[in-house]
Formats: C-alpha cells, structure tokens, sequence
C-alpha cells in the first residue's frame, strides 16, 4: 500500500505518515553531529541568528499553524527518517510543463529552471509539455467569473508517478491552470509527495489575468518570486522536507495567498542544514549563485538579504 503522507503549501490534509521508502545515499556537505557540540561547519553555516534568521512569529487565526497543529521537523529527526535523496543514477530535478504555456509564461519557466539549479545545485532538465487530463477537472465560479481547476492527486498519481524519469531525483509538474487538492477545498498552490518523488504546482494564481487585472509595474518580479517560493517549497517537500515550525521559512505552510505573501523566500539554518546535508551543495556558493538570479529579476529584498548573509560570512 503505498503512503498517504502527502505535503501541500496550501489547504491540504494529510493522514499518518509511514516511513519513505530509502533511495540510494547522496553526498553529505554536513557533517553529521558532534556529541561535543557543533562543529566549526555547522556554527558557520547553520547559526542560531536572530539579526538575519527571525523566529516563527505566533500564527494568527486562520494561518496554517493556527488551523494545522504541526509539530515541526528537527535536523536528527530529518537526518534519520531515511529521506529522498539523490544518487550516481537519479541526481537530476526534471521539471515536467503540464498544458499549454504562452510565450511569457515559457519564459518564465526557463527562470525556474534557473532558480531550481541554483537553490538546489542540482542539474535541472525542462521536459515537452503533457497534456492536462480531463479526468479530475470541475469548473469554480465565484461571483461573475468561472474557471477550470485541475484535481492534484489525479496529476500526481496518474500522470507524474508513471512517467518519472530513470535519472530524476524529484520530478515536478508545472502548470499555468489552478489545482485543488480535494472536492472541499477551494484551492492549492502546489503539492508534492514525501515517498514518490513527485510534485506539481500552480503558476496561475500569480498571473494578473486570473484576477481580471491589467499588468502593472513591478508585477513581473513579483510573479517571478512568489513562483520560485512555490516551486522550491514544493520541491523541498519532494527531497522529504516537512514544514517549517522554527523560523520564518520558505518551507513554512501557507493557509491563504496573503499568508503566502507576507512569508520569507530563503531557507532557515535547520531547512538549508537538512538539504546541505542531503544533496552536498556549498552553502556560500548556493547564496551567492541565488543572490545574482533574484537581483536580475528585481526580487531585491531577497537578494539584499542575501547580501548581508555573504558579508557576514566574509566577516567569519
């Protein structure tokens, strides 16, 4: 019987988990923990830091933690629940397009290539569109206006799952329609397994078109960094990575787009300590690397924080 566990950045239940199944083991940048204390690498990397890293504020009514009593992801805990992870033979992240792209949102989806290959430095390949089933689709209407919706679990289960590349690590589907992950939920902004490997997630939401309004300035960066928030969070999910409950986190779960809005883009010292340890990256080049794209595509709140974090490691 395969596991229920399934992870989604927005309104999605889940049941007990089992334990993931075990993927060959991947190189470790993070040495494992010292009973003496950290080592020199993790006090670097992975710091307690309230100037650069805030502590996850108190959820207010309706957020995710307030509606979901989560009870968070520790390093060990992590370290030992056998996650995905990657290998000689499945080292690649494969993003899977799923419907039709126009040629702005093809663009868009070469940057999340990019970001995909810098958060995760990981080799990133862009696969041919599939088409969208029509198994799974209902129509939502709210007030005047209508739209397709697409069911995740079909495109998880049924689309993505059979077709995982032999050389992928984490396979991801990317559509431009909007998803729900359950007849009684509204909407979903993406979702991923903790076991299969796979994940999809919706760019639609981030579009101006879907809410009926014309583009504006500064709304393409913003559509730039709210898609990577989705897609690396999701993606992370699929590297077996639960939500963040210790700081303000891009793995933190979101109830709503405004909840989603107002939450950090960049990873905490327990999540990047988790995928470091898993994948083997370098953590200043990963930052330095991510700080060039988000600066490029005007996301410079991140990429200003990122400033910061690299002088401070200069400065060590």
């Amino acid at each position: 019987m395969r596991a229920p566990w399934i992870i989604a950045l927005v309104a999605a239940a889940c049941a007990g988990p089992e334990r993931p199944r075990q993927t060959e083991p991947g190189p470790s940048a993070t040495p494992a923990p010292s009973p003496s204390g950290p080592s020199a690498f993790e006090r670097l990397y992975f710091p307690a830091d309230d100037a650069l890293f805030e502590k996850k504020r108190p959820a207010r009514p309706g957020e995710w933690l307030d509606r979901f009593k989560e009870p968070g992801q520790s390093f060990l805990r992590y370290q030992s629940s056998r996650p995905v992870r990657p290998s000689a033979e499945r080292n690649a992240l494969v993003l899977q397009p799923l419907g039709k792209f126009d040629a702005r949102q093809s663009a868009l989806l070469g940057k999340m290539r990019e970001v995909m290959a810098a958060f995760f430095g990981l080799p990133v390949e862009l696969r041919a569109a599939l088409p969208l089933p029509k198994k799974g689709q209902r129509t939502k209407t709210e007030g005047t206006r209508s739209w397709t919706q697409h069911y995740t679990r079909v495109l998880l289960d049924e689309v993505l799952e059979p077709r995982v590349p032999k050389n992928a690590v984490v396979y991801v589907g990317v559509t431009v329609e909007d998803l729900y992950p359950d007849p009684t939920w509204n909407f979903v902004f993406g979702q991923a397994t903790l076991e299969q490997r796979v994940g999809v997630y919706s760019l639609a939401r981030f579009f101006p078109e879907f809410w009926g309004e014309p583009e504006r300035p500064g709304r393409e960066a913003r559509t730039f960094e709210k898609s990577a928030q989705i897609l690396v969070h999701e993606t992370a999910h699929a590297f077996s990575l639960e939500h963040c409950t210790d700081y303000e986190c891009v793995m933190n779960g979101s109830n709503s787009l405004e909840e989603l809005n107002g939450q950090f883009g960049e990873l905490c010292p327990v999540c990047l300590r988790k995928l470091a340890w898993n994948i083997g990256f370098d953590p200043e080049a990963r930052y330095a690397k991510l700080r060039d794209l988000y600066r490029r595509e005007g996301a410079e709140d991140l990429a200003k924080w990122l400033d910061r974090r690299l002088t401070q490691l200069e400065g060590r």
